[in-house]
């Protein structure tokens, strides 16, 4: 069964600064996301502040989607999307 993905405010304006190529092939790997969410391994980020905790990431190419999956709700969160380099820094910095 898919799960509902809900991009979050900060997740939609990370999509809206990039090049529309790019952003569709995203698009696509959270639809994807969404569908086999039951069938993969779902990779959580360390070291996280407490908000954060449970946040996961899934890579495409040198970028990063990350979200928090609600197992219970059969949903899924998006968080944050961008460039790899990029997005690690915004959680170190705040």
């Amino acid at each position: 069964m898919a799960y509902k993905v809900i991009a979050l405010p900060s997740a939609i304006s990370d999509l809206e600064k990039l090049s529309p190529d790019i952003k569709i092939k995203l698009l696509r790997k959270i639809k994807w996301l969404g569908e086999n969410a039951e069938y993969i391994i779902h990779y959580r980020l360390k070291n996280m502040p407490s908000d954060l905790e449970g946040l996961c990431r899934i890579h495409f190419a040198s970028y990063r989607i990350t979200y928090w999956m609600l197992r219970e709700k059969k949903v899924i969160k998006i968080y944050r999307v961008g460039d790899r380099k990029e997005i690690y820094r915004r959680f170190l910095s705040g």
